[in-house]
């Protein structure tokens, strides 16, 4: 804490020191078969503001941490993934409240649900390596309302849109060797949330949810299919404090 209306958070985050792998963080470009991960914890932080009548709330975030791969213990590379946000909340009445958080972020994908890998792995005739860190941009924006003490309900619509004129755009959408990753890659994408919770006693919450979404991916490498499509889901969930 900093003051009544203050704080700040930061925290030492993971870290993947004695357990070295690119299974599901790293996309290789040109058939590098490398390790991967980071030798030190990310570092994150977070500063709070909120006025004296709670009606509003604003916060800061940021992230830093290292992106490493290597294909042997004297030859390696390193780069530095990072993160900004900014959000914002505000209490319109004591039912109804509106929110919105924006987030840049380069050479990351642990903190955001449905993103690309991290980065591209790649090596050089020379055999030194590469990486090529993923950069998006996400925003989100929201509503939320209190029907009662026991329901509550929230819609809210967000998007990433990841950008197409860096080392790992062209990998996506013209340098892969391995057309199953590519294809995998996604552009942008855009979904809308409604939710419902209803708590009929302290212990107990039960709530309903339903996402419908759309995705664009760099290039789709059969032209029989399409670059976009599209996603519906309904969650079901009841949960039991004790």
């Amino acid at each position: 804490p900093i003051d009544a209306n203050q704080k700040l958070l930061l925290a030492l985050e993971g870290g993947d020191v004695d357990n070295i792998t690119t299974g599901n963080t790293t996309v290789n470009a040109n058939g590098v078969t490398s390790s991967g991960g980071n030798r030190f914890p990310a570092l994150t932080a977070r500063y709070d503001f909120k006025t004296a009548e709670n009606k509003f709330l604003a916060q800061a975030h940021a992230l830093l941490h290292e992106n490493r791969i290597s294909s042997n213990d004297s030859n390696d590379e390193e780069k530095l993934g990072w993160g900004i946000g900014l959000g914002a909340k505000y209490k319109i009445t004591d039912v109804d409240t509106v929110f919105a958080n924006y987030y840049h972020v380069k050479g990351d994908n642990r903190y955001l649900l449905y993103g690309n890998p991290a980065y591209v792995a790649s090596s050089n005739t020379d055999g030194s390596l590469n990486i090529s860190e993923s950069e998006f941009n996400s925003g989100l924006i929201g509503y939320s309302r209190t029907w009662s003490p026991k329901l509550r309900s929230t819609i809210a619509a967000g998007g990433i849109w990841y950008k197409d004129d860096n080392g790992y755009a062209d990998f996506a959408s013209r340098a892969a060797t391995t057309a199953a990753t590519r294809d995998g890659l996604n552009k942008t994408l855009y979904n809308i949330i409604v939710n419902s919770f209803y708590s009929p006693t302290k212990a107990i919450d039960l709530g309903v949810e339903y996402t419908y979404g759309q995705r664009k991916i760099f290039e789709q490498l059969d032209p029989n299919k399409s670059d976009d499509g599209d996603y519906s889901r309904l969650n079901l969930m009841a949960k039991y404090s004790f």
